[in-house]
């Protein structure tokens, strides 16, 4: 059986939910359901839930499939290499050029100076300001506030919208 549900807090998608029964014999306490939700949206990449039921039992698992963003960077130069991977992801793009500058470091044996660690330091704390209000003003604070999204949620809210994004620039 096959279920289209509108949900306000998953962005007004449509997700098919598939139930699914199993029998192993005629009684039903022999009968196990699952539940599967196969996209979710705000979450980084692909992401879905399982929920498989089997008498009192829950489980949940969330999964997330390959993106293989390590073929972005095969054959470049690898002083492209922090440009490009920074690219990967909007909300921590410091921590993906941090990383990547490490690992370059390390694969040509270089030693930072203590000014430079410091100063990548402070980089990254701006950069988890600025994806913390990211994520809470743009992802998460319109499910709280029951809107579908951001621009919805700066037309009902507007000081609250504008708070975000100062936020976000302070980062």
């Amino acid at each position: 059986m096959h279920l289209n549900v509108e949900c306000d807090m998953l962005n007004s998608y449509n997700y098919e939910l598939s139930i699914v029964n199993y029998f192993d014999g005629n009684k039903e306490e022999d009968m196990s359901k699952e539940i599967k939700i196969d996209h979710i949206c705000r979450v980084e990449g692909h992401g879905g839930v399982t929920i498989d039921m089997e008498r009192d039992i829950v489980n949940i698992e969330v999964f997330e499939g390959s993106r293989f963003f390590e073929f972005l960077v095969v054959g470049k130069s690898y002083q492209e290499i922090p440009s490009i991977v920074c690219r990967i992801c909007a909300i921590c793009s410091i921590s993906h050029m941090i990383t990547a500058l490490m690992a370059i470091e390390n694969a040509f044996g270089i030693q930072i100076s203590r000014q430079t660690m410091l100063l990548r330091e402070l980089i990254h704390c701006g950069g988890m300001i600025e994806s913390h209000g990211l994520h809470l003003f743009c992802l998460a604070a319109p499910d709280y506030l029951g809107v579908t999204s951001v621009i919805t949620l700066a037309e009902k809210e507007p000081e609250l919208a504008s708070m975000g994004l100062r936020l976000k620039k302070l980062g």
